[in-house]
């Protein structure tokens, strides 16, 4: 699951097409490499480091490849 969501401290935009993420977060949660792949692409859209949330997780059908 991925949530982007405006940041408290920006007043929201009025243009639906604002795609300026500096005043946004985003909490990722789900697979290693979704994780990792959200972080990779929500930075290079703009998303300030510090603004991304997430907890990486891994069952035990995943540590066992299957």
């Amino acid at each position: 699951m991925i949530r982007l969501r405006p940041a408290e401290s920006k007043p929201k935009s009025n243009s639906a097409m604002d795609s300026d993420l500096s005043g946004h977060q985003v909490y990722a949660c789900g697979a290693p490499v979704v994780v990792d792949a959200a972080r990779r692409d929500f930075a290079a859209a703009g998303l300030p480091e510090h603004e991304f949330y997430a907890d990486a997780f891994t069952s035990e059908r995943d540590k066992l490849g299957v």
